[in-house]
C-alpha cells in the first residue's frame, strides 16, 4: 500500500480558521461533543453553518444526530471524503494527536488542528450577543429537534406497513 500524502495545519485564531473553511465547498467538522459544539454554535451564529457538510464521528452508536442543524455522520460513511475534505478536529488539543491518527490512517489529506485559544475566542464572543439572540436560536434550535423526531416517529409506522 503506498503512503498517501497528507497535510496538518494548526489554527490559533477564529478569523484563520473562518479564512480556511472559506476556501473549500468540503468542510468537515470531526467530533461532537463540547468543542464542537462551541464551533458549530459559533457557526451557526455567524449564519456560516454551510461552510460545513457535517460533523464526523468515530463511533455513531451514543453521539447526537445534529448539531445546530448540521448532521452527525460515523467516519465509516465519509469514505468519499476523505481525500478531497479539509477535516477541522474539534475536541481538546490534549487528544487531537489521537485524532489525527486516525483520520491519516483512512487517508484523509487535508486535516486542521484548532487550539483550545480558538474556541475561547470563539466563547468570548457569545458573550457580546444580546440575550434576545441567544434565546431565540436556542428556541429555532429546539423546534427543529422536536420537528425532526415528530417526523421521525410519524415515519416509522409508514415503513412498517
Amino acid at each position: 500500500m503506498m503512503k498517501q500524502d497528507f497535510e496538518i495545519r494548526k489554527i490559533h485564531k477564529v478569523s484563520e480558521l473562518i479564512k480556511a473553511m472559506s476556501t473549500s465547498n468540503e468542510n468537515i467538522i470531526y467530533g461532537a461533543g463540547h468543542m464542537a459544539h462551541i464551533l458549530m454554535k459559533y457557526l451557526y451564529y455567524k449564519g456560516i453553518q454551510r461552510l460545513t457538510l457535517c460533523a464526523a464521528i468515530e463511533d455513531d452508536s451514543v453521539d447526537p444526530v445534529a448539531i445546530y442543524g448540521t448532521p452527525v455522520i460515523a467516519l465509516k460513511y465519509l469514505v468519499q471524503f476523505f481525500e478531497t475534505a479539509n477535516f477541522y478536529i474539534a475536541i481538546s488539543e490534549d487528544i487531537q494527536s489521537e485524532i489525527v491518527d486516525v483520520l491519516r490512517e483512512k487517508g484523509c489529506r487535508m486535516i486542521y488542528t484548532i487550539s483550545n485559544a480558538a474556541f475561547t475566542e470563539m466563547e468570548e464572543g457569545f458573550e457580546m450577543l444580546p440575550a434576545n439572540i441567544v434565546a431565540d436560536v436556542g428556541i429555532r434550535q429546539n423546534e427543529f429537534i422536536t420537528e425532526k423526531t415528530r417526523n421521525e416517529v410519524l415515519w416509522q409506522p409508514e415503513v412498517v406497513k
